[in-house]
């Protein structure tokens, strides 16, 4: 499979376009906050976490990356992901490419387990993470909110080698 390159500093309010599914503001960023996603590129620039980019015509189409699990040592070896592809180009094969590339990623820097945390209700997610591989693992009721109101979540994790010991 082909490599997805990263994104560049130029895609940051693209991507904070597509965190807010097309709408100004949600509980995770608001309008305005290009420094702050500015903040967050750069940390994962600094941590060697990827943040492929898929587009087409200069058009962010969709992006993704990963972060530490926990922020203790013992969980050093996980990584958690994110994904956001355009609501008009769901169901083409993006996502699908962009954890592809988040996989590869992970396992270069040596990563072990990969963790999805997925919104209950979003069916497509949950088959896709499926088809890659991912077993579900958990469901957390109530841990999340949007638009007033809770959300539930699914875990889902791939183990991405088969070592028996850090």
């Amino acid at each position: 499979m082909p490599r997805v390159p990263d994104a560049g500093t130029g895609h940051s309010g693209q991507c904070r376009f597509l965190v807010s599914g097309g709408l100004p503001v949600t509980g995770r960023v608001p309008r305005g906050s290009g420094r702050c996603r500015a903040a967050w590129h750069a940390d994962r620039q600094r941590l060697g976490y990827p943040v492929p980019v898929a587009g087409a015509d200069g058009q962010v189409l969709g992006y993704a990356s990963f972060g530490d699990w926990r922020a203790f040592e013992g969980h050093r070896h996980t990584v958690e992901h994110s994904v956001y592809v355009r609501v008009d180009q769901r169901g083409q094969g993006i996502g699908e490419s962009l954890i592809h590339a988040l996989i590869g990623r992970a396992r270069e820097i040596g990563k072990h387990v990969m963790v999805a945390g997925i919104e209950a209700g979003n069916g497509g997610s949950i088959r896709l993470h499926g088809k890659l591989g991912f077993q579900q693992a958990g469901n957390l009721k109530e841990v999340g909110t949007k638009f007033d109101g809770w959300l539930d979540l699914v875990f889902m994790q791939l183990t991405l080698d088969a070592r028996k010991a850090p």
